[in-house]
This record gives C-alpha cells, structure tokens and sequence, in this order.
C-alpha cells in the first residue's frame, strides 16, 4: 500500500464489466457487473445509477457505461483487466476536443484548469488531431466523466453549473485516473453518512462502490474529489460529516497537497522547464505580427498557439527552433508560446500577445 497522498487509484485487484443493464425508474437504473479477482475467482456486484445523457451515472458524475443499450462493456481493448496502469494515458498525453456550444470565458475556464493539473505532475491537455483515444469535452446535463482512459472517444460533461475551474478540475481528474475519496474503502473510519437527509433516491451515491480501487494514504478530508458536507441534502442538514468534528467543512475546489502527490504517483512530477515570457507588436494589417521571447534553458522547441478571439477556440499551432514568430493570421488571435522537449511535454503557456487583424493596413 502506497503511503505518500490519500487518493483512490483506478482498477487494481479487481475489474468489472456491466452484463445487463435494468431500469428502476425514470431516474435511476441498476447494471449487473462481473468482475475477477486476482485469485482468478469471478465476482458479480450490482451497481446503481442515475441515467443521465442515455448513460448511467454513479456517484452522481461518474460514467459507467457509455452506450446504456450495449448488452456487454468493452474495456477497451478487454473487457476485464486487472492492471490498472492500462487506464492511464500515455506519457501523460490527453487528446482532447471542446464543443463549440462554450462560450470563449468557458473555454478559457476549462483550459486554465488544465493548465493547474499540468501545473502539478507530468500531464499534458494537447488538442487532438487524429488520435483514437480522446476526451470530448461537451455541454450535457450536469457534470461527469468516466473514470481513467477508456478507449476511444470518452465524453466528459461540463454542464449549466458545472463551468469553474474546480469543477473542471475534479472531472478532468476523474478522466486521468480518480475515484471520489468517500468511496474509499476506510470510509466508514473517517466520516459519517446521514442517509435520513439525503434526497430521496439519491442515497446510492454513497454507496462505496470502489473496493477494487487502491486507498492510498492517509484520508484526505478536504481533497477536491471529495463530497461537501451537504450533497444531495434534502432539509439543509449535513449528509456527510467528519467523525469526531461534525462541523469540519470536507471537499473543496482546490488540488489538496495529497491529491497532487497522488497524480504525481500516477503520472510523475511536472518536467521542471519553464514557459517563456513573449513580446510582440503586430502592424495591424491583415494578422501580420512578431512574437520575440528569450530563449529558455533546456527547451529543445517552442509550440506558438493562437486562439481566435472571435471563437475562443484554438485555431493556429505551429513549432519552431527560433526564439520569434512572424504571424500571418486570417483573424485576430491571441498568441502563446510553450517551451518544449522532444519528448513531446512542454511548459506551461507564456503570456498572451493578441495581434489583431484588419481588412485595410494602416
């Protein structure tokens, strides 16, 4: 057992798979999974969910299945595994793609909590281009994500309500790998469950579904995955509260110091370059422009990205060996830099420089 931070990791001695799936109500569903230990032996467990967006939702965000009418769950590329590390990305690389349906201040939202995550351990957001394996970040109803790299195109919902940074945080970090922390399998040591405030048919996001996650550390009241003291409450009164200090506010919307030590177990720790400081001026015609910066110890390459002040969406990337850019944009973009290795990871971006673009030089 790991002891550096208090965090669940995905899928260690045990898998399941859903083998049928039965509505109880318009709400909520069970899905009958199986599952093999270690040992070999074949497990079944029920879980139950609520059925949100034609998928059924434990834990009030997290996705079980991803096709509700599939009579069997591919893991991809099994449908049972023991290894968790087959969850991970690789390399730390989450190709990603955000709908259009954002505003540019979501959009800027959800990147400035990825740029928090690759911030704390050697994991890095890049936008996808062909890869098979992506998250899609959309606008569904409510907040949720799938648990670890699944296969193929995962979607993860930032809904009305859901668009902060710690809320993006928490399902960005759902998809690399965590578990909520109540659900670890010490729980019933650290904190109290009030079922008699909880919403009626809501209890069963209590419920500790995760005995085949790995507890690592120490519990961790205040982790960003972990629930607030009064989620899905009925009457104002706490359904969750810490034994022996009832009033101790648990969860919040910042990375814990153990919630980055476990993404840095998972991943390893962020590469230590550092993001160039940029100047620029552009000569208002037509997105003509020229980025200067200093060159950055041990960078091998730089990645320029410019993202349409229009759209808020990345529109422009490109890479270069230089230490300045001239600029040709057919829009008004707002420019960063990333120093970068030829591993592929890369710092955290520079300051922004917008160079606008005009019909008519001046």
């Amino acid at each position: 057992m790991l002891k550096q931070a208090s965090k669940i990791l995905l899928l260690s001695a045990i898998a399941y798979a859903p083998m049928t799936y039965a509505e109880k109500s318009a709400q909520t569903a069970d899905a009958l999974y199986q599952g093999q230990l270690e040992t070999g032996e074949v497990v079944y467990k029920t879980l139950t969910g609520e059925v949100r967006d034609n998928k059924l939702i434990f834990e009030s965000d997290i996705v079980i299945d991803e096709d509700l009418q599939a009579s069997q769950y591919g893991i991809q590329p099994q449908g049972v595994i023991i290894d968790g590390s087959g969850y991970r990305w690789p390399s730390g690389f989450v190709p990603y793609v955000i709908s259009g349906v954002f505003s540019s201040s979501e959009q800027n939202t959800i990147r400035q909590a990825m740029d928090v995550i690759e911030s704390k351990a050697n994991v890095r957001f890049i936008n996808r281009t062909s890869q098979a394996n992506y998250v899609s970040i959309i606008k569904g109803s409510g907040c949720y994500s799938s648990v670890g790299r699944r296969g193929g195109m995962q979607q993860l919902s930032l809904g009305n309500g859901c668009v902060y940074s710690g809320t993006a945080q928490h399902e960005l970090l759902h998809a690399l790998g965590f578990w909520h922390e109540q659900s670890r399998a010490d729980r019933n040591s650290h904190v109290t469950v009030n079922y008699n405030n909880i919403e009626a048919g809501r209890e069963h996001n209590f419920n500790q579904h995760i005995s085949d996650g790995v507890d690592i550390g120490n519990y961790d009241y205040r982790s960003i995955m972990h629930y607030g003291n009064y989620a899905f409450s009925k009457n104002g009164q706490p359904t969750i509260q810490r034994i022996g200090s009832p009033s101790y506010t648990l969860g919040g919307n910042v990375m814990t110091s153990k919630d980055i030590t476990t993404l840095v177990s998972m991943y390893g720790s962020p590469n230590a370059i550092n993001p160039p400081q940029i100047s620029g001026s552009g000569a208002y015609c037509r997105g003509y422009g020229e980025l200067n910066w200093d060159p950055v110890s041990g960078a091998d390459y730089y990645r320029i990205e410019g993202v349409s002040t229009s759209t808020g969406l990345l529109s422009f990337s490109n890479s270069t060996s230089n230490t300045y850019y001239s600029t040709n944009g057919s829009e008004s973009l707002r420019y960063t830099v990333r120093a970068c290795l030829n591993d592929g990871t890369c710092s955290e971006r520079s300051n922004s420089i917008l160079i606008r673009f005009y019909e008519i030089c001046l």
